[in-house]
């Protein structure tokens, strides 16, 4: 009896990292800081955080909160997560302002 051995298996490199392609949605919500070139995000516009950017446009830099999911708050290593919902906002307005992403008040120019 001949017995035939398909030997044109596809190469697999045994090696090779595992990579867990169903790893959790968590802190992927920072915000990614290249100066030189804007990226796209439907959630979050980009934010320009470059000091003369922030003086000129500060009311449009504030209105740009984070990503909002009231349901349940992510994780974010880089700037914690801001519940903006009304009802918290009014309660705990100066925790809020505090909380702003990267400067307390308008630049003195404004005041």
């Amino acid at each position: 009896m001949v017995i035939f051995i398909n030997t044109n298996r596809p190469y697999v490199n045994t090696n090779r990292p595992y990579i867990n392609t169903n790893r959790p949605y968590i802190n992927t919500n920072r915000p990614y800081i290249n100066t030189n070139r804007p990226y796209i995000n439907i959630n979050r516009p980009y934010i320009n955080t470059s000091r003369a950017y922030f003086d000129t446009n500060w009311p449009y830099i504030n209105t740009n909160r984070p990503y909002i999911n009231i349901n349940r708050p992510y994780i974010n290593i880089n700037r914690p997560y801001i519940n903006t919902s009304r009802a918290y906002f009014d309660t705990n307005w100066p925790y809020i302002n505090h909380n702003r992403p990267y400067i307390e008040s308008p630049p003195p120019q404004f005041l």
